[in-house]
């Protein structure tokens, strides 16, 4: 890459630009990476190496959700990114008959700490945004076990964990 290339841009394929620059198959690709785990269970399951290989497939497709609300957030900045969120969030809202809390764990494991991270890497180096990562990530699942545990003590919860 020469050093004109950098300070102009290199224009995306046609491809890439269609599936990062508009939200709605944006976010349809973010759609189709979350459940890319349990579809290539589904289709391919009875093939025993191949189906095994797909899964594996859709599980790095499904883990590379937060990279892609990273990218889109480099590239889009943040009202972008977060409105691609919000149109994933309100699908699996639908696709899980109103399932509040998948949608809302979505938005806190996949959408936050990855923009949150991708915003500070943006501004500042490596380690701070290892940082707030390690801190957003221990607030969620600090708050994902406060709102799991019931109205039982603290002991009795970890007990029947």
């Amino acid at each position: 890459m020469s050093p004109s290339d950098r300070a102009q841009g290199m224009a995306m394929p046609p491809l890439v630009d269609f599936f990062l620059t508009k939200r709605l198959p944006c976010a349809t690709m973010v759609l189709a990476m979350l459940i890319a785990a349990y579809l290539f269970n589904v289709l391919f399951g009875n093939l025993p190496v191949f189906g095994f290989l797909m899964l594996l497939a859709g599980i790095l497709l499904h883990l590379a959700v937060p990279a892609v609300f990273a990218l889109i957030l480099w590239g889009g900045g943040w009202s972008y990114s977060l409105q691609v969120a919000g149109i994933v969030a309100l699908a699996i809202f639908a696709l899980t008959s109103g399932g509040i809390y998948i949608s809302l764990g979505f938005l806190a494991l996949f959408v936050m700490p990855a923009l949150l991270a991708a915003g500070v890497l943006r501004k500042q180096e490596l380690g701070h945004a290892g940082w707030v990562l390690a801190l957003a990530l221990w607030a969620v699942i600090t708050l994902m076990l406060l709102m799991a545990m019931d109205a039982s003590s603290l002991q009795a919860f970890v007990a029947g964990l």
